[in-house]
């Protein structure tokens, strides 16, 4: 069970197990699968893209796994959030997407992702918490990790008397979120894929 789950900041030297444990959580996850739709670009570039992404979040925010061996990650960070310069972009071993995972790549994300998050700031506009992502190694989904990597986050956004959102494109994900207290304050789809989405907001 989740209380016996213990969570901690992820260390530098845990970035790439995280990253691959993220790109397993999401290999087949419609929002990837339209992001990458070719299942070798998919597997080869996955970890490549989340590594980016948790290396940002410990930039700018936090990021929780769980204690040894990371078995899921969860992150996201406040906003407005302040754009990093370069030279701490660089230090933190972040470099351009598009000359990592290619030009087209970057663009099909922004074009599944730009319209969810531009209504999400409307629905639940800063300054706020954002939980960018939580991604469970499927080795261990179901037995309380999920759970677990989102309340220390909560909890440590807790101290800033702000509200928390977060959206999923996973309609099995809703109930989830629900018992840990957020509430859907939107639906739909992204036009032109289909793809659809819940927004989430909890008030602290």
């Amino acid at each position: 069970m989740s209380d016996h789950i213990e969570v901690v900041p992820l260390a530098n030297d845990q970035i790439a197990d995280a990253a691959r444990v993220c790109a397993r959580a999401f290999f087949d996850v419609n929002l990837m699968v339209l992001h990458m739709p070719d299942v070798g670009e998919r597997m080869r570039l996955g970890p490549v893209l989340f590594e980016q992404g948790i290396r940002f979040a410990n930039l700018v925010g936090k990021v929780f796994t769980t204690a040894g061996q990371p078995a899921g990650v969860v992150y996201g960070w406040s906003m407005p959030v302040a754009t990093p310069t370069v030279h701490e972009l660089t230090d933190a071993g972040l470099a351009p997407l598009p000359q990592l995972i290619g030009e087209e790549a970057v663009h099909r994300f922004e074009q599944l992702v730009n319209p969810i998050e531009d209504r999400q700031w409307r629905l639940v506009p800063p300054p706020c918490w954002y939980l960018g992502l939580l991604a469970v190694d499927p080795s261990r989904q179901g037995m309380g990790v999920g759970s677990a990597l989102v309340r220390a986050f909560l909890q440590s956004a807790k101290q800033d008397a702000l509200p928390t959102c977060l959206w999923t494109t996973t309609e099995s994900n809703v109930p989830f979120y629900e018992q840990l207290g957020f509430e859907v304050v939107a639906d739909g789809a992204v036009s032109g894929s289909n793809l659809p989405y819940w927004i989430f907001r909890q008030d602290p």
